[in-house]
């Protein structure tokens, strides 16, 4: 799906009328760029920096507050779009000061592509602890130095393996799992850290998520690294499970 990236432009007075706005018509989410934002830095530059580009300090001082916010590029969206515009007009009637600012959007196509894989340029193979390597099916490693080579494919789960949260956790899996240690992984995203712990010889029972587009990544991560290495095939005979609000599960 494609979305329309739609910008409203206000002033800082009026954040709060126009989120009131955006959540009368079902938005509950934006990002707010607010222009008061950059002269509060300005006022603690003295404390933070020692210098400040006066380009920047043009820049940002002609900018306009605005929020941006997501609708599908779609009938319903295209719907959604014309009540906030009709909601922002009864908006600016109701403005008599003027306080509130121009109230008036522009709007951009944003491809789900765009999104979903604008980072795979910067994933490169890289090492991690003892005895593993990251990579992405693009990429290949010509020489992995003896280490194990886990392959992953995020789409748009959490997990490429590069966050030092990811990293320490399969530092603490390489000192902490034996053979046959059964193990639960609990918020899989890509489902990085189970595949790493079955290929140190873990029995992985069941991994779990709230989204089930990290559930089918996860397991066509396991499936690709399982289609190489008996091993891993072996430890990979998992359940996974959905949040109980979705209630579906599949079985491997």
């Amino acid at each position: 799906m494609d979305w329309r990236e739609v910008t409203i432009y206000t002033t800082t007075e009026g954040i709060g009328p126009v989120e009131a706005l955006l959540e009368d018509n079902g938005v509950e989410g934006y990002v707010l760029e607010d222009a008061a934002d950059f002269e509060e830095f300005l006022k603690d530059t003295e404390i933070y920096w020692d210098y400040v580009d006066e380009d920047l300090v043009r820049e940002k001082r002609a900018q306009e507050t605005c929020l941006k916010i997501y609708l599908p590029d779609s009938d319903e969206g295209a719907k959604q779009y014309a009540d906030i515009r009709a909601a922002l007009e009864n908006l600016k009637a109701r403005d008599e000061e003027h306080a509130w600012g121009r109230l008036c959007t522009e709007t951009a196509l944003t491809r789900q592509e765009d999104w979903e894989w604008g980072w795979k340029q910067y994933f490169k193979p890289f090492p991690v602890g003892k005895g593993f390597m990251i990579k992405p099916s693009w990429e290949t490693v010509e020489d992995p130095q003896g280490r194990r080579i886990l392959e992953i494919d995020p789409a748009s789960s959490f997990g490429t393996g590069s966050h030092d949260t990811t990293q320490l956790c399969m530092m603490a899996l390489e000192d902490a799992v034996k053979p046959g240690d059964k193990l639960l992984d609990m918020g899989t995203g890509s489902g990085i850290l189970a595949i790493a712990a079955a290929m140190l010889g873990a029995d992985v029972q069941t991994i779990v998520d709230i989204d089930e587009n990290c559930l089918k990544t996860a397991h066509e991560n396991a499936e690709k690294i399982m289609s190489r290495s008996a091993e891993v095939c072996a430890a990979m005979h998992c359940a996974t499970r959905s949040s109980p609000r979705t209630s579906a599960a599949a079985t491997t």
